[in-house]
């Protein structure tokens, strides 16, 4: 069991570096794209040394988004404000990677939400968590998130969609040259944490808009792959969790050893 379970705990790890490896080629342009031209050139900025295919440029986040902003500070939205229905709250809990944790929910009320409304938010937006660890967490909001307010250290970033695909942005919010970045800007802070104005001058690889669809449509098949083998592996470590309960407590009430 010991064997079987360290075996199911290696595949899971190979996996986030198999998932890893695929944003990494996407967002070099190493996808193999019939149309493209064989030559590359190479764009060159402060913070990426490394070759873009022929259409592909680094520019600013800012350039590409029609909104970044962060949610109401301090007093302007407390705890004692929240109630049991009423308009969203979006808050850390509620974001995962590229997953929207839909269990923890907070409201306001609609006079509240009069007072905050500057920081609505909304399905199709993607929030991108303040706090840079291990991993970038973000997600698109779900078409169920109609109307919302994002709280301080959850951003909004609302692509704009004649430049930019906005699951393109978001799978590349993933990708560990997204994290390095950010990490580099809170070099030496005490707390692992952004602000808008760091990530407003982020460098993303902007790919031209067609092959960005293209770029999207293959990490989503690829992904969803990743993810009925990430599902499955769980189960199995569930299962083998169970087994070795059970084994323990049919040892400690005599049942292993046949007694004659």
């Amino acid at each position: 069991m010991d064997n079987g379970k360290q075996q199911l705990l290696t595949a899971q790890q190979q996996l986030k570096v198999y998932r890893q490896s695929l944003l990494k080629w996407a967002f070099e342009g190493r996808f193999d794209f019939a149309q493209r031209p064989e030559r590359a050139v190479v764009e060159r900025s402060r913070n990426h040394n490394s070759e873009l295919p022929e259409g592909w440029k680094w520019v600013k986040l800012i350039e590409i988004v029609d909104k970044i902003s962060d949610g109401p500070f301090g007093s302007n939205l407390k705890s004692a404000d929240y109630v049991t229905e009423g308009i969203r709250v979006i808050r850390l809990e509620n974001i995962g990677e590229m997953e929207f944790r839909n269990d923890y929910k907070t409201y306001v009320t609609q006079e509240k939400y009069e007072t905050i409304k500057n920081h609505t938010v909304g399905k199709g937006d993607i929030i991108f968590s303040s706090f840079i660890i291990e991993s970038i967490r973000s997600v698109i909001l779900p078409d169920y998130i109609e109307r919302a307010i994002n709280k301080a250290d959850c951003f909004l970033v609302r692509a704009s969609e004649k430049k930019i695909n906005k699951k393109y942005l978001a799978f590349y919010f993933s990708t560990r040259a997204m994290r390095n970045q950010l990490v580099n800007q809170i070099h030496g802070a005490t707390r692992p944490r952004i602000n808008t104005t760091q990530l407003k001058i982020a460098i993303i690889p902007l790919a031209p808009i067609q092959e960005q669809h293209r770029i999207v449509q293959l990490l989503e098949s690829k992904l969803t792959i990743c993810d009925k083998i990430e599902e499955t592996i769980s189960q199995s470590l569930q299962q083998a969790e169970t087994l070795r309960q059970s084994i323990l407590k049919r040892a400690f009430e005599g049942k292993l050893i046949k007694t004659t």
